[in-house]
């Protein structure tokens, strides 16, 4: 499966930035954002690997729908929340 987005809980998201950037190819097509959870607030670095991909703000949506379903009063259990394409 292609990787559509990924979001990274803010303890995470520096680390795997950077590894995610190492790559040449990485550097020239991806974008960051960020997307925060609904109820606590928290945020989280979303990679995007084609920044001309013109569903980026669904997969946004859906992963902060993801990040919300993941939290508890505050605690989020999921550090890395993955948007797979299915074929």
């Amino acid at each position: 499966m292609a990787l559509r987005a990924i979001a990274f809980h803010e303890s995470i998201s520096t680390e795997k930035l950077e590894k995610l950037f190492r790559s040449e190819w990485n550097q020239l097509f991806a974008a960051t954002t960020f997307a925060h959870c609904p109820t606590c607030k928290v945020l989280y670095a979303v990679y995007l690997p084609n920044t001309d991909d013109k569903n980026n703000l669904d997969y946004l949506g859906d992963l902060e729908k993801e990040i919300a379903k993941d939290c508890s009063k505050g605690k989020h259990s999921l550090q890395e929340i993955r948007l797979d394409r299915t074929p």
